[in-house]
């Protein structure tokens, strides 16, 4: 399923989210990711995949799937496939869960230097802030991505191309996920540092 295109100032129809929320509130969440974004993105990144006993994955095997196989996640639909990354090893760890025949967790280090990114680190304070934690509260508790749906929407019209967040795996330490999205995405996969290896 493709994600829709957000038409000026409409957010896309989605499950459980109430047509006149989305038709007054999206262009106000548009406009406060865009006040809130910052340009440019660095620093050494890791992501983290699952793969059967006596795999050998190669950088290609750590980047971006192809649509088919892109589940639905917090900031994508799915076939709409998201680069996630994590801050640190123990991060990555402990967002990725073992899989039914894939117990084997292997990590790729990327060092991502990305100047003209804007991107948009989770807010403190402010309307954007209390519908991030709205968002994101559903997402973890009840394991709908509806709103971080609609939110992802807000930040590709906004022009942003990436999101700094926190972990639910590893609360209070503080900022430790990254999510790509669209063309930066593509550009992060070509920074991948070394081969992949297994963890720990």
């Amino acid at each position: 399923m493709k994600r829709r295109k957000a038409t000026q100032g409409r957010a896309p129809q989605s499950p459980r989210v109430p047509t006149r929320l989305q038709e007054e509130s999206f262009r106000e969440l548009v406009e406060g990711c865009v006040r809130a974004a910052r340009l440019g993105l660095y620093g050494t990144w890791y992501r983290g995949v699952r793969f059967a006993p006596g795999a050998r994955p190669t950088r290609r095997d750590m980047g971006l799937p192809p649509p088919e196989r892109c589940a639905a996640g917090r900031f994508n639909r799915k076939g709409d496939c998201v680069l996630y990354l994590a801050r640190t090893l123990e991060a990555v760890e402990a967002e990725v869960d073992p899989e039914p025949g894939r117990p084997v967790l292997f990590v790729q280090r990327y060092d991502v230097d990305l100047p003209d990114v804007r991107v948009l680190e989770r807010p403190r304070r402010g309307p954007l802030a209390w519908a991030w934690a709205q968002a994101d509260q559903r997402a973890t508790v009840e394991e709908d991505y509806a709103l971080t749906h609609l939110l992802a929407d807000a930040l590709r019209e906004a022009r942003i191309d990436a999101v700094v967040y926190e972990s639910d795996e590893s609360a209070g330490d503080g900022p430790q996920n990254l999510a790509l999205l669209g063309a930066a995405a593509r550009r992060a996969e070509g920074m991948a540092v070394g081969d992949p290896s297994p963890f720990p």
